[in-house]
């Protein structure tokens, strides 16, 4: 086995915990920036160990925290993309029963 495959996971899952603790200190930052780029970042972490729940909500949490933002800010409209990735993925299952049940029909 290669060892990246066995390194990655526990980079991935040592990230998650950084930005976790960012979090759990988000009193300290007040209106810094670094508290919601946090739940940016642990939604990407989240999303590189395959947790797309936990990712969708951290997604959802910076998209909120940046809601009033400019929506022409290259990182929110990359980070906006990214979370419509992660529901169109969640909906994805769905719309194939959908469309399996719909052609059965006809």
């Amino acid at each position: 086995m290669c060892a990246a495959k066995l390194v990655w996971p526990s980079i991935r899952a040592a990230a998650a915990a950084e930005f976790q603790k960012i979090l759990d200190h988000s009193g300290i930052l007040l209106n810094s920036p670094i508290g919601a780029l946090a739940h940016l970042q642990i939604g990407r972490a989240y999303v590189l160990q395959g947790d797309t729940a936990k990712a969708r909500a951290a997604y959802q949490d910076f998209v909120m925290l940046w809601k009033d933002a400019d929506p022409d800010i290259p990182l929110l409209k990359q980070a906006k993309a990214e979370y419509a990735k992660l529901q169109w993925r969640q909906l994805g299952p769905l719309l194939r029963c959908w469309v399996t049940c719909t052609t059965a029909l006809k």
